[in-house]
């Protein structure tokens, strides 16, 4: 029935938990960390990191075809959607969606490259020998800026003072068609919308896969962010998650999707079931002496 209340949600799943390191990087000693009144010759920023993903019900037995990664110095982030058609040819979307996350994770630990464009470019390159296809998006903080790379229809909106001061685009070759790399897709890495975003101490940059974004309008996003600040970027991403996954079980109310939906000549109502993943990054100050 339309009204029937929506199922709960089930708990998070993180489909990358193996090698995710969440936690923000401590300073060695207490000369590497400075008072925010003491002198320094350099002011670093990193993220303080909260994650949580809800798969599609049908797929919850393999957590969903959604990954994601944090850096080990949670200065570098990323989120990939596995694109879930590739099911109807035999191939599990996840191994794709995973196995690219993981290469990025990889590069940024190891060899301490940082450029997201380097970054998903050297992913995209050691995916090659996998069947299937991605949407991705990966957020660098590097002193006071942030580097992004955007391919297809996740994305992210960095939210300050309770407004948003930017939000990506879409990249679609049509409605509900979004740019992919990987698999029989002509695009690759570098197609993908790059941009250089100054940010500040207090920022919170919330990265989502489609079904963050297709559930939720930024309106409401930008409310529930603004009623759970003070709990912090980990029940920031649960409540969004929760909410989404609410939304996308309506049948009639109104959903960023089904607008779109309407828009591009489809009778569609209420939201759309699907794997919801979302970080939340608070841009945290780390003040250094060198």
């Amino acid at each position: 029935m339309d009204d029937e209340e929506p199922p709960s949600p089930p708990n998070p799943v993180f489909s990358c938990l193996d090698f995710l390191d969440l936690s923000p990087t401590s300073p060695s000693s207490e000369e590497d960390l400075c008072s925010t009144d003491e002198p320094v010759n350099k002011c670093f920023f990193q993220f303080e990191v909260g994650a949580s993903s809800c798969p599609h019900p049908d797929k919850r037995d393999k957590g969903g075809e959604d990954a994601y990664f944090a850096s080990a110095d949670s200065r570098v982030v990323g989120i990939a959607d596995g694109v879930g058609g590739w099911g109807d040819l035999g191939v599990d979307p996840s191994i794709y969606s995973n196995s690219l996350m993981r290469h990025a994770k990889d590069i940024v630990d190891k060899k301490g490259v940082t450029d997201p464009l380097d970054v998903l470019t050297h992913a995209y390159e050691n995916t090659q020998d996998i069947s299937g296809s991605s949407t991705a998006c990966v957020v660098a903080l590097e002193f006071d800026e942030l580097a992004t790379l955007n391919v297809g229809d996740s994305g992210f909106m960095v939210i300050r003072d309770g407004e948003i001061v930017h939000r990506t685009k879409e990249q679609q070759y049509s409605f509900n068609y979004p740019y992919q790399l990987g698999s029989g897709s002509q695009h690759t890495p570098s197609d993908g919308d790059l941009a250089t975003i100054k940010t500040q101490e207090g920022d919170l940059v919330i990265i989502g896969s489609d079904g963050l974004f297709d559930n939720l309008f930024d309106s409401e996003i930008v409310d529930i962010v603004n009623e759970e600040l003070l709990n912090g970027p980990q029940e920031i991403a649960d409540q969004l998650t929760m909410r989404a996954y609410e939304a996308s079980a309506q049948k009639t109310e109104a959903t960023p999707f089904a607008v779109n939906a309407r828009k591009n000549g489809f009778n569609y109502e209420g939201g759309k079931m699907d794997d919801i993943t979302v970080l939340v990054c608070e841009v945290k100050r780390e003040r250094m002496r060198l």
